[in-house]
């Protein structure tokens, strides 16, 4: 083959790996806002956020088995740190709810707690009442 249609077929499978790369990049992007945006549905804002610093754990965890890196004694106290700030936020968390669902009278359905009956009924909120 000549120089140039090597230097096309190169041209063309960089252009490939480029597209290829993007596309991974678009689509792990798009899931990982897909995830985030479910937990803040499900759990509220303090979790995604309190999860967020994890992806540094994930970096300093793979950057020895993917890019043949050194760990420094900085990256694991940074782990350790980041994951009892997390442990904590959870147990703080876990420990609030509790506290709150034993407080707070849980509501059925039929229950009216504004006004002490259980059907609230507008004649005992003088709904019916009018002055004129």
């Amino acid at each position: 083959m000549k120089e140039w249609e090597l230097s096309w077929v190169w041209k063309k499978w960089l252009f490939m790996a480029n597209t290829l790369q993007l596309l991974l990049q678009g689509i792990m992007s798009s899931a990982l806002f897909f995830i985030q945006n479910c937990i803040i549905k499900k759990k509220g804002p303090i979790f995604a956020s309190a999860f967020s610093p994890l992806c540094t754990v994930i970096v300093v965890a793979m950057e020895p088995i993917l890019l043949k890196l050194d760990i420094y004694v900085g990256g694991i106290v940074g782990i350790i740190v980041v994951i009892c700030r997390l442990y904590s936020l959870l147990w703080g968390k876990a420990k609030d709810k509790e506290a709150s669902t034993s407080i707070l009278p849980i509501q059925n359905e039929g229950e009216d707690f504004t006004n002490g009956d259980e059907k609230g009924d507008e004649d005992s909120l003088g709904g019916d009442e009018r002055d004129g």
